[in-house]
């Protein structure tokens, strides 16, 4: 299954793969997207926690 995500900077959703296995009991779902390039990186922390 397929599943459109919103992208920061992107005018259009973003397609991700969604769970492969369903489960009746225990449901899943995509929470959220994939980090942009360098959002989790030392820097970008740093930065984001003003510890520098």
């Amino acid at each position: 299954m397929l599943v459109p995500i919103e992208q920061p900077g992107s005018d259009t959703p973003v397609t991700v793969a969604g769970q492969p296995i369903k489960l009746t009991r225990t449901p899943s779902r995509v929470y959220g997207r994939g980090p942009l390039l360098g959002e989790h990186d030392v820097d970008g922390i740093i930065a984001e926690w003003n510890l520098a």
